[in-house]
């Protein structure tokens, strides 16, 4: 009768000790899913924002109305309205980072708009801190333009 209340007091609080390792495990999956969820949704907003900066520069490209008209400063209004409709916020940018953000190839055929975004997880966070975990620097996409022969 003895052994019965021994084992039952080495027992107690195994409960806690198996709760504290569980909820580790199941924040860091957590934190996984938010930070794949995050750089997904980023990476679609920067698509959307390449596409509707050569749609824009296509326009002007192949318009006749439109001449003499400074193709990367109009991709890059669009594109920062773009981001910025998409919810991606541009106050984090560095003034160079921020005149990276577009590149146009001069407009011969064909032509390419890269748009490279520099992804911020966390409000004042460094990238440099979740290196470890694989996420990215920064996101780009690019589109081309095609003239037609």
């Amino acid at each position: 009768m003895n052994d019965h209340r021994f084992l039952r007091n080495r027992q107690t609080g195994v409960a806690a000790v198996e709760f504290a390792l569980v909820a580790i495990v199941m924040l860091l999956l957590f934190m996984g899913i938010f930070i794949y969820w995050h750089v997904l949704q980023t990476q679609q907003s920067v698509t959307r924002a390449a596409g509707d900066g050569v749609r824009h520069v296509h326009e002007l490209l192949f318009s006749s109305r439109f001449q003499n008209i400074d193709l990367h400063g109009e991709a890059h209004k669009v594109i920062e309205h773009s981001l910025k409709q998409s919810g991606l916020a541009l106050d984090h940018l560095t003034p160079q980072e921020l005149a990276n953000l577009v590149a146009l190839t001069p407009p011969e055929n064909p032509s390419t708009l890269i748009v490279t975004y520099p992804i911020q997880l966390f409000p004042g966070s460094s990238s440099s801190l979740l290196n470890p975990l694989g996420v990215p620097k920064q996101l780009q996409s690019q589109s081309v333009i095609q003239r037609a022969p």
